[in-house]
């Protein structure tokens, strides 16, 4: 990621010679849970249209997510989306150039206005020069961090908007992106940056007394970086050799190198690492060439293993880029990740063939990673999972098999509310399925090793089972408890599995999916299955 106002270096000398090698801290208390991945791409001027070019192994489709974003108050007159950010719970986060901080739902294309999502915008607070987003997540609440280039900052905001903190002075502070959260080690919980006028990567503890070190330097002008899923390689866009270049993080060795592209040769931007069905590739934003043209397309390059050398450009005709993302959610398991980036008034977005993913984690056994969702489990031929038992796939993650009444896609299964046997607020809600079907809901104590196990048309995961509840759907929907029902801890102590704190619980649903017998080739397989669904309950 990097700054969408980055201009050919030798245009501003008047910008670099305001840089320096002070790296002052301020004191602050931050508690380093995980970030989540921070995300963007800018392209061009108001009206402009990028297009697929075909190219490449990933049929994507392109469509708008958000548009109307406001382009006036900022630095430049006619820019508006800079940072992006995604928060575990699937809402998207998105900073103007007046340095705002917007909300929209998580996964809806098309959207033209911000929304409440039940938090509110936070006013002007990257002082029209907001570059970077990133989140650390504390229980069920957040701090915001915002880079900032001109003023050579990066500062911390609470979720009400009210706090609003200087964590560290970094002049020029370009792009911000958290260590992997799922990877434990001396990095973990940390903050890495790039800032103008230095080859540096800086890497900052978030402590009670933060510190900032450097990490490596890299090749000429870093601006976007990435980490591999690991961990253990950091990739860096080096603007000024036009090249996009990784290293080991343990002895900072040089272990690939991208080819220079576009003609004439232009330089990479924002760059993101391709995850679940993208895993193999980075992904790179193009900008501007030496003479200042802009290009605005977006690379697929094959990393060293099986995808080595399987370069490609997957968006063209743009006139400007810079940040780009992958939804992180695929750090928990989910397979279809989609990518947004940015252009003057709008975010764009890619979707990979299975259907694209913008939301909430899908499987993890990261507890920071789903400290406000229910974990998804049980998604066939995901993570090990078999596949559907006849031939009906389902359409994306988080659902069970597709159903032959309704050919919804499969069965989506969510939970939400507070998991504690004190103040038991947990909901159940089952959508997509056939539009009356006769549902039961169920609860295990365990799940059964991938592949799992076929059941009538579905799959299953769940191992200890008990059944819960019992309803028809409404238009494919039903939701458990209902009015009347006893909550869900009460309902577990009652058929023989009562809970108790720190024990983990898992929740599926079967309903009746009559028209399933033909083509399973079984006149007793008349029956679906949802995802799963899995949660920790407190005291």
């Amino acid at each position: 990621m990097t700054h969408p106002f980055r201009l050919p270096p030798a245009s501003r000398p008047e910008r670099r010679a305001a840089i320096t090698s002070s790296h002052h801290v301020i004191a602050a208390r931050i508690v380093p849970f995980a970030l989540s991945c921070l995300a963007l791409a800018s392209t061009g001027g108001v009206g402009h249209a990028q297009v697929l070019t075909g190219q490449g192994p990933h049929t994507f489709t392109l469509d708008t997510f958000v548009s109307n974003v406001p382009t006036i108050g900022g630095a430049i007159t006619g820019v508006g989306p800079i940072g992006v950010a995604f928060r575990t719970d699937g809402k998207v986060l998105v900073t103007d150039a007046a340095g705002d901080i917007l909300f929209y739902p998580n996964h809806s294309n098309g959207q033209t206005a911000p929304c409440t999502c039940g938090l509110p915008t936070v006013p002007n607070r990257g002082t029209s020069n907001a570059v970077c987003l990133a989140m650390i997540q504390q229980g069920t609440d957040w701090k915001y961090y915002l880079t900032e280039d001109v003023a050579g900052r990066i500062e911390e905001i609470d979720e009400d908007g009210q706090d609003v903190r200087l964590i560290v002075n970094l002049p020029g502070a370009l792009c911000l992106i958290p260590y992997p959260p799922a990877v434990v080690n001396a990095h973990h919980g940390h903050l890495f940056a790039t800032a103008e006028g230095t080859s540096d990567i800086f890497e900052i503890d978030p402590s009670a007394t933060p510190t900032i070190s450097t990490l490596m330097t890299v090749g000429a002008g870093p601006d976007g970086i990435a980490f591999s899923e690991d961990g253990s390689i950091l990739y860096a866009a080096c603007t000024s050799e036009f090249v996009v270049k990784g290293y080991d993080v343990s002895t900072g060795a040089l272990v690939w190198t991208s080819p220079m592209v576009n003609s004439p040769p232009t330089r990479p931007d924002g760059i993101a690492i391709g995850l679940g069905s993208l895993s193999g590739y980075l992904y790179a934003n193009y900008n501007n060439d030496n003479s200042g043209q802009m290009h605005g397309t977006v690379w697929e390059f094959g990393l060293p293993g099986p995808h080595l050398g399987d370069n490609h450009v997957i968006v063209d005709s743009g006139s400007r880029g810079d940040f780009i993302a992958v939804d992180p959610n695929v750090w928990s398991g989910g397979a279809f990740p989609s990518l947004l980036f940015t252009q003057s008034d709008r975010i764009m977005r890619l979707d990979p063939p299975g259907g694209g993913w913008v939301g909430p984690p899908t499987q993890s056994t990261e507890g920071v990673l789903c400290t406000t969702c229910f974990a998804r489990y049980c998604e066939p031929g995901i993570g090990g999972m078999q596949g559907c038992p006849c031939s009906n796939p389902a359409v994306g993650p988080g659902r069970g098999c597709n159903n032959f009444g309704a050919l919804t896609g499969g069965a989506a299964l969510d939970g939400s509310g507070t998991p504690s046997l004190n103040s038991d607020h947990v909901s159940l809600s089952v959508r997509d399925e056939n539009a009356s079907a006769l549902t039961v809901f169920w609860t295990g104590t365990g799940l059964v090793a991938p592949p799992g196990f076929a059941l009538a048309a579905g799959v299953r995961c769940v191992s200890g089972i008990h059944r819960l509840y019992t309803g028809s759907a409404s238009g494919g929907a039903i939701t458990r408890p209902g009015p009347g029902d006893p909550s869900v801890s009460a309902r577990s102590a009652a058929v023989g599995v009562p809970i108790s704190p720190g024990q983990t619980r898992y929740y599926f649903t079967v309903y009746r999916d009559p028209q399933a017998s033909i083509p399973c080739g079984n006149p007793t397989s008349t029956a679906n299955v949802s995802n799963a669904v899995g949660v920790m309950w407190t005291p």
